[in-house]
């Protein structure tokens, strides 16, 4: 086998595995989660990727808080379950697209994901009928 078929061979399996650690990627993303509750154990936030509010607990004591001191606590654990997701899922992407060069923000909104995500589909399909057609 010459060494340039070698070498198409080599780049369309990248490109194959590539593709396929993508595709679980986008499966892997839908059950990730953010966790988090404020230092006192009051208020409990569960957040998914792109920061919709999954669940919100409040122990008893809670209802004991100043309405302000409340709705304080509650933002608080929010924004900490948003950055644990988004941390999990930037840790996510990295591992299937490393330097994707995306920032956070983006990886944390699911559109901007998902094109992401189309994107690196597009140039893979791309590189693998670069390929097919070298063997032409």
């Amino acid at each position: 086998m010459s060494a340039d078929l070698e070498d198409h061979e080599r780049l369309l399996k990248e490109a194959a595995d590539r593709l396929e650690r993508i595709q679980a990627m986008g499966t892997q993303l839908t059950e990730v989660r953010g966790e988090a509750e404020t230092a006192d154990g009051k208020v409990r936030a569960v957040v998914r990727p792109g920061g919709a509010l999954e669940s919100l607990t409040l122990d008893p004591r809670a209802m004991r808080m100043a309405s302000e001191d409340l709705a304080a606590a509650i933002v608080e654990a929010v924004a900490a379950a948003t950055e644990d997701v988004t941390a999990k899922v930037a840790e996510a992407m990295e591992s299937v697209l490393p330097g994707v060069g995306a920032s956070i923000a983006e990886l944390a909104d699911p559109a901007a994901l998902a094109e992401a995500q189309s994107r690196s589909e597009q140039q893979i399909n791309s590189i693998v009928e670069s390929l097919r057609r070298g063997f032409s």
